[in-house]
This record gives structure tokens, sequence and C-alpha cells, in this order.
């Protein structure tokens, strides 16, 4: 459930973020502190002058590399028609064959995906120029199916984090919370994408209601989330500033991962209005340490 909402939330971020690229872009190597929300990573590579977005998303636990029994793919989005908050009734779609049926809109909703996908199924999707046939109408059907090949742009490889964390269980108030010890200069290692022009983010957080952090909650009770996007080079060994104003020992949530977005292309090259968003990234719980 927590996956599903931050998922939510994170388009939702994308959808509403500012038109201005290079007012919002990030400079490299840069920490920056204080960030509002993970999404806020995105709105450097995020525009709101579409009539249409789709998001493509995947995650999983950081240092599990056993992507063919714990990898999935969450589709999550909406293609809307311009000037209309609804969706044009699109029945099936295929993004590089991988077959996409919409859930079921309830009156008023805004029309959209939300379906997850097995490594077998949905693996394909990355590390290639997406190629999407959109339909408009029942499709499959014999009439009123007019489905338009597109191609979607560059679809990062599935980000892998090269470390092999085991977690370990520490009891708090009588609950058990799983995390792993962290320190600053611990070096993050993964699978470099040569033709990621975006970077990849690493994002720290500290959550002073999350579980773990009960003790330190009085003292420290503000949240306080970091983060900062490096060359995707296969790897980033973390700095003391990075967990800035984080206090010792408490529980920090880590997301590391990479993305980019395009506008939709139709195959005689002309560009629509619609905008493609994919993100690749792994996250984890860790306990900040110093020695």
């Amino acid at each position: 459930m927590k996956k599903t909402i931050l998922i939510v939330a994170l388009f939702g971020a994308l959808v509403s973020c500012n038109k201005n690229k290079n007012a919002e872009q990030f400079e490299k190597n840069i920490v920056r502190k204080d960030l509002p929300t993970f999404e806020s990573l995105y709105k450097y590579a995020t525009d709101n002058n579409t009539s249409g977005k789709f998001l493509l998303t995947t995650n999983t636990g950081l240092g599990n590399t056993d992507l063919e029994t714990s990898f999935e793919v969450h589709i999550n989005g909406a293609f809307l028609e311009k000037g209309s908050q609804h969706n044009s009734e699109g029945q099936t779609n295929y993004f590089n064959n991988v077959k996409v049926e919409p859930n079921v809109m309830k009156p008023g909703e805004v029309f959209g995906y939300d379906k997850n996908f097995k490594w077998s199924e949905a693996g394909e999707l990355f590390g290639t120029e997406l190629s999407l046939k959109l339909h408009r109408g029942a499709a499959a059907s014999l009439v009123g199916d007019t489905a338009i090949n597109f191609n979607g742009g560059y679809s990062p490889k599935v980000f892998v984090c090269s470390n092999n964390f085991e977690e370990g269980l520490t009891s708090t108030s009588g609950l058990y919370v799983r995390g792993t010890t962290l320190r600053p200069s611990y070096t993050f290692t993964w699978n470099k994408d040569s033709l990621n022009q975006n970077g990849v983010f690493v994002y720290v957080e500290y959550d002073p209601n999350g579980l773990g952090n009960e003790t330190l909650k009085t003292n420290y009770p503000n949240r306080e989330a970091n983060g900062v996007i490096v060359d995707d080079n296969g790897v980033y060994a973390l700095t003391s500033e990075l967990f800035a104003d984080i206090p010792l020992n408490a529980r920090v949530s880590i997301r590391i991962g990479r993305g980019n977005y395009s506008y939709i292309k139709q195959l005689d090259g002309t560009v629509t209005d619609m905008q493609m968003t994919v993100l690749t990234y792994q996250a984890g719980e860790f306990f900040y340490k110093v020695n």
C-alpha cells in the first residue's frame, strides 16, 4: 500500500511541475538540502505543458538483484485529451508489445492505468526505445479501433544496485523494524547506463514518525530530506553533507535510481503534445551511524 501511495504521489508531482525546466534543473554532484519530497528530484526533468502524461516506474529493494522473483513494473498514468480532464476511452494499449489494459473508470474520475508486471512480462520495456501502440476506442474490435503507433523515447535500463545488504532486525517499542547500518563514505555501485544523460539520484529521508525513530522524535521532531544527482558512472560514495541535520542512529529511507522523459512522437516524426516519463529505482531502510 505504501508503495502504491508513493507512485501515485510521484505521478501527481510529475504532472504539476513548472514548465520552465531550466529553473527547476538540478546541477549534478551538488547536494540539495531539506527537499520537500522525493518527487522534487524529478522537477528538473518534467514539463506540464502537455495534454497527456504517462508514467512508467520500476522499484524493488536495495541490494536485491534477484529480478526474476522480486522485480515489479508499475505502469501508472493517463493519456488525456487536449483541453479535457478525461482520457479518450482507450481500451488496450501496447508498450513494446507488452499489453496494458486500463482499470475501470468510475464517473467523474480521470481515466488511467495502474498495473504491476513481473520481470518476465515487462523486462523488455527498459534499456530500449519505447514503441507504443495506443488505441482510441475499443481495441481488438472490428469497429472503432484506431490504433496509432508512437515512439516514446529512451527508457533507461532497470536500475540494479550491486551492493548486497543484510538487513538486521532492531527492536523498538515492542516492534521489530528492518534496516542495516549505513555510514557516510559508504560507496554504492550499480549497473551504469551509458545512454542515460540525466544522471542518477540519491535521496535520503528521516521521518520522525517512522518506526525506529520513536526515541529521537522529541529532540528531532522535523522531517529531514536531502538529495543529490550524480553522473551515471556506476559508483557513488555517500558524503556527510547528504546526512545534514539527520540525527545519529536514526532510521532513514534511501532511494537511488534514474529516469528520463520525452515527448512522444508519431512514426512520421511528428511530435505530439503527450509526455512519457520513465523512472527506475531501488529503495531501502538503514540506520545512520558514523562509527
